[in-house]
């Protein structure tokens, strides 16, 4: 057997029997997940979040915070003048891009969304959305190394990205023409 070992204080999640001596009088056990009464506990709420909000990312526990983070995905959909596209971070977007955006709970279930003035959404920060990637960020799994030597790199994002308009065009290029008289 390799040897595996697991400091004092560190929780450990076992998906198998590596590092495992042995089990004499246990026996594993698969629950079957029940979702929470009150599901969804996140709702897209907010112009930005409009066609979707899905937990399609990373929840953490912070012990000394007590608090549960979370990093999730959203999608603005149509805007509601009618035009083809929304302005994000300054440039054109398409109104199916994908945003990353983030809220905390003490509980896991219900959710605040903290203004974190980070990235402009229709010409406003006042939202939860995180500036991330290029464009149109997907697959956000956040992780934390709380033993990284550098404070400001104990999070680590992985994602992939994709361009979804060309960012050199205008935001004008994206307002219904009608809209101006």
């Amino acid at each position: 057997m390799k040897s595996f070992a697991v400091e004092n204080g560190v929780r450990q999640l076992f998906l198998d029997n590596e590092g495992i001596e042995k089990t004499d009088g246990l026996k594993r056990v698969v629950n079957q997940p029940a979702g929470h009464p009150e599901n969804p506990v996140i709702q897209g709420e907010h112009p930005w979040e409009k066609a979707s909000a899905s937990v399609y990312g990373t929840a953490l526990y912070h012990e000394k915070m007590g608090l549960f983070r979370l990093w999730y995905l959203c999608t603005p959909g149509p805007a509601a003048s009618g035009r083809k596209c929304v302005e994000v971070g300054g440039f054109r977007r398409v109104t199916n891009c994908t945003l990353l955006a983030y809220a905390i709970s003490e509980d896991g279930a219900h959710w605040e969304k903290p203004v974190l003035d980070q990235l402009s959404f229709e010409g406003s920060k006042q939202n939860n959305l995180i500036e991330i990637g290029i464009d149109n960020p997907e697959g956000v799994s956040i992780l934390f190394e709380p033993r990284d030597p550098d404070a400001n790199r104990r999070y680590k994002a992985f994602f992939w990205d994709r361009r979804v308009s060309p960012p050199d065009e205008p935001v004008l290029s994206c307002i219904n023409p009608n809209t101006f008289s």
